[in-house]
C-alpha cells in the first residue's frame, strides 16, 4: 500500500513539474501551438484528477461569484476585436482566470501539499537555469 502512494507521489510530481516547465516556455510552438497552454491544460488536467482522487468539492458559492467576478472581461471583448480577435483573447482571459481560481483551490485542500510545493520548487530551479543561460547566451 505505501509504494504506491510513493508511485502516485512520484507520478504527481513528476506531471507538475512537466506542466509547469511547458507553462513556463512562452516563446515555443509546438505545431503552431503555444507551449504555455499545452502546459496550462496539463496542469488543469493533473489538478483536475487529483480534486477527483481525493474527492474534493467546489463550494456552490464559487460559482456565482466567478460569473460576477468575469462579467467585465466577457462583456469587454468587442473593444480588443480591433486588435486581435476579441473571442479567442476573451476565452484565454476566462480559462485562465478559473483556471487559476480552480488550481489554487484543490491546491489548497489536497493533501499533496508537499508534492506539489517540491515540482514548484523543482520547475523554479530549472527555468531560473534556463532563464540565466539564454540571458548570459
Amino acid at each position: 500500500m505505501f509504494s504506491n502512494f510513493l508511485k502516485f507521489d512520484k507520478l504527481i510530481e513528476k506531471s507538475l513539474f512537466f506542466s509547469l516547465l511547458l507553462s513556463f516556455l512562452d516563446s515555443y510552438q509546438l505545431f503552431k501551438i503555444p507551449l504555455s497552454w499545452i502546459g496550462a491544460v496539463f496542469l488543469l488536467i493533473n489538478f483536475v484528477m487529483l480534486a477527483m482522487i481525493e474527492k474534493i468539492k467546489i463550494p456552490n458559492l464559487a460559482i456565482p461569484c466567478i460569473i460576477i467576478a468575469l462579467l467585465p472581461t466577457i462583456f469587454n471583448f468587442s473593444i480588443i476585436g480591433e486588435i486581435v480577435d476579441g473571442v479567442l483573447y476573451t476565452a484565454l482571459r476566462v480559462f485562465s482566470f478559473i483556471t487559476f481560481l480552480f488550481i489554487t483551490y484543490i491546491g489548497s485542500k489536497s493533501d499533496y501539499k508537499y508534492v506539489i510545493i517540491s515540482a514548484l520548487q523543482k520547475a523554479f530551479i530549472v527555468i531560473s537555469i534556463f532563464s540565466f543561460y539564454t540571458y548570459i547566451a
